[in-house]
């Protein structure tokens, strides 16, 4: 990564890769391994940062409100074989700067689609990434797409990894809250939650076929979950 003479925030969120860029010489391009976003700030708040390790809140700390990181995968029933999963994804409290894009891992997203963008004065879909320009303190950003996911593990079961998500800001990490529902849709097996564990600031809900993680934190976070293919 080329350095960029301002002041900036990086967020990685490698459930796909993100680049919130502010404008200097041009805009930065996102590695295709991860996420990497950095948020335009003249004097970033320092308080309360910590140095990466996970630390969840169980109220929330001085600042807010943080990005909203909000989530919906819906495993279906040929999922386990392909690997994929659908996806529903919303952004909100972002800081205003005035270029985004959202790349996705090439080869790893297909059918991806703008559903909602208020507040933004432009953003458009360009192969594996959508671009954005112009964003306000009140900008809403929803999208859809297919990600792949979901890889076979040794003892027959599978694995769907999401994250870790981060707020980063140099050296240190700031507080940020992801929301995650998980849905079945033709998939009939379990959904099981290894990592981490639930505790007082990440909270696990289960309703009918759905499981819902709801989590403030600063620090990275990186969610794990194991599938069967039977109940």
């Amino acid at each position: 990564m080329n350095a960029i003479a301002c002041s900036r925030t990086r967020m990685h969120l490698l459930l796909f890769s993100l680049l919130w860029a502010c404008l200097s010489a041009g805009p930065v391009k996102a590695e295709s391994a991860g996420t990497e976003a950095w948020f335009e700030q003249d004097e970033p708040d320092v308080s309360g940062v910590n140095e990466g390790e996970l630390e969840l809140f169980t109220s929330p700390p001085p600042g807010g409100p943080f990005h909203h990181h909000q989530n919906q995968l819906t495993i279906t029933g040929d999922s386990l074989r392909s690997g994929w999963v659908e996806l529903t994804q919303c952004h909100e409290h972002l800081d205003p700067v005035p270029l985004a894009e959202i790349a996705f891992r090439q080869g790893h997203v297909r059918n991806l689609a703008l559903t909602r963008a208020t507040g933004i004065g432009k953003a458009k879909v360009a192969e594996h990434s959508v671009q954005l320009e112009d964003i306000s303190a009140q900008a809403q950003l929803c999208l859809s797409a297919e990600l792949k996911l979901v890889t076979r593990l040794d003892n027959g079961r599978y694995l769907l990894r999401s994250g870790p998500y981060m707020r980063r800001f140099l050296d240190g990490f700031y507080p940020m809250r992801v929301s995650l529902r998980i849905l079945r849709n033709g998939y009939n097996g379990t959904v099981e939650l290894i990592h981490p564990r639930p505790s007082q600031g990440l909270v696990l809900a289960r309703e009918d076929d759905q499981l819902h993680i709801d989590a403030l934190f600063a620090g990275r976070l990186l969610l794990e979950f194991e599938l069967a293919d039977h109940p």
